[in-house]
């Protein structure tokens, strides 16, 4: 399935999603101090980036997803807050 509806309201949209370009995210970090608290860090491996996807703050919703290393070193498998 891909996009935001299968029109039938079977399918529930994800908070986000890459439209044509893949992420395969393959670890994730929530991270709960400093400058970044309450956002998600996501390792990707297709995307060769780290992701910081901002969440609201009752974090029901996705405000902003932002790019960070894109294609510095390859494919990131994990990440962890520290």
């Amino acid at each position: 399935m891909e996009g935001d509806d299968d029109g039938s309201g079977a399918y529930q949209a994800p908070l986000a999603h890459s439209g044509n370009e893949t992420w395969a995210p393959s670890g994730v970090a929530y991270i709960t101090e400093g400058p970044w608290a309450g956002s998600l860090v996501a390792a990707n491996l297709r995307g060769e980036q780290l992701l910081r996807v901002v969440l609201s703050e009752d974090g029901t919703k996705v405000e902003q997803v932002v790019p960070f290393l894109k294609g510095e070193w390859g494919c990131i498998r994990n990440v962890s807050a520290g």
